[in-house]
């Protein structure tokens, strides 16, 4: 396997415990995974900062399941990526709902990977 598809199959491993309640409910896991200089532009459109997104992942009730696709990466610089995909919930008919464009930029501290900034952007049709 190619280095870069073992780094997207890395950091999409990582984003998708943030997708996970199971995961992202725990303080640690949202702790370790989030840099201490992150933050969010929401698919609304508003940005969060680290403390509003960690008290939002680890309060969250269950809801939707999220599934992802079509992850891509890109490297940016020496320990420092661009991660790329599409969500998307299902509804009760079974049919696409929410589809959102993802990025994510993630920075290798120390042996870790963390993400530091993420924007969600609804998907036009």
């Amino acid at each position: 396997m190619h280095d870069d598809q073992k780094l997207c199959a890395k950091l999409s491993e990582l984003e998708k415990q943030l997708h996970c309640l199971q995961t992202r409910n725990q303080h640690r896991v949202v702790d370790d995974l989030l840099h201490e200089a992150f933050f969010e532009i929401g698919r609304s459109g508003r940005r969060y900062d680290r403390s509003q997104v960690v008290d939002a992942l680890i309060n969250d009730e269950p809801g939707d399941e999220i599934h992802a696709e079509d992850f891509a990466v890109t490297v940016l610089s020496e320990g420092c990526a661009l991660l790329t995909y599409r969500s998307f919930t299902l509804n009760a008919q079974g049919d696409i709902a929410r589809p959102t464009l993802r990025a994510s930029i993630w920075i290798k501290t120390g042996e870790a990977w963390q993400m530091q900034f993420h924007q969600g952007t609804p998907e036009a049709f």
